[in-house]
């Protein structure tokens, strides 16, 4: 069986907004694998969830993002099965149920990725991100990489 992405985050570096930390989440047994990419180090980061610790990862993701003293500019989440979503640190001082709305889709992708599903339910294509979709304009000659990207070059 594949091993699907259950949700891929990527955070704007707010000094330089050509770099991105990336984290991509995927069930490995009965497990959720997380592997984070610290742009500016250029190095890997490795941890295993339980199948019901989703929602707190997101919750202390989120809260991490709004007290940095070095802020990213944005973060982006792309939870399997949902649209893509992206918000920066006003949008979540503006709305005060955000993070609550995130942690809750984190934990439905959570029991959707263990419920008794059969064999071979899930698409080929789920390793493959949704592109990024910027929250400002380029400058012009910039590439900003996509996350479909994101296997090929870590």
């Amino acid at each position: 069986m594949p091993h699907p992405v259950a949700l891929s985050v990527f955070l704007t570096h707010a000094k330089n907004p050509a770099l991105f930390d990336k984290v991509s989440v995927k069930r490995v047994d009965n497990t959720f694998r997380v592997k984070y990419y610290d742009a500016q180090s250029r190095r890997h980061y490795f941890l295993t969830l339980t199948n019901t610790s989703l929602g707190e990862y997101v919750r202390t993701l989120c809260e991490m993002f709004l007290a940095d003293n070095d802020p990213f500019l944005d973060i982006q989440f792309n939870f399997h099965g949902f649209p893509t979503f992206m918000a920066t640190q006003e949008t979540f001082k503006q709305n005060c149920s955000l993070r609550s709305t995130l942690i809750t889709t984190a934990n439905i992708v959570s029991e959707s990725f263990f419920a008794d599903a059969p064999e071979g339910v899930y698409c080929e294509d789920y390793d493959e991100m949704p592109p990024l979709v910027p929250l400002y304009e380029e400058p012009v000659g910039r590439r900003r990489t996509s996350s479909n990207d994101w296997d090929r070059h870590h």
